[in-house]
């Protein structure tokens, strides 16, 4: 499984622990790291392919 993959596992975990209502913006922070590298990933295969 690929790092975002993981990431993605750990908030399902901290939810169905119920993290998320006491540290929503450790979620916050979490999605925002998974969609950044989710973009990075895009740009670097977009700028691959086109190379």
């Amino acid at each position: 499984m690929d790092f975002t993959g993981n990431l993605e596992k750990m908030l399902l975990m901290m939810r169905s622990i119920g993290i998320r209502s006491k540290h929503s913006s450790l979620e916050l922070q979490l999605r925002f790291l998974i969609a950044a590298i989710d973009f990075d990933y895009a740009l670097h295969q977009r700028n691959e392919t086109t190379l």
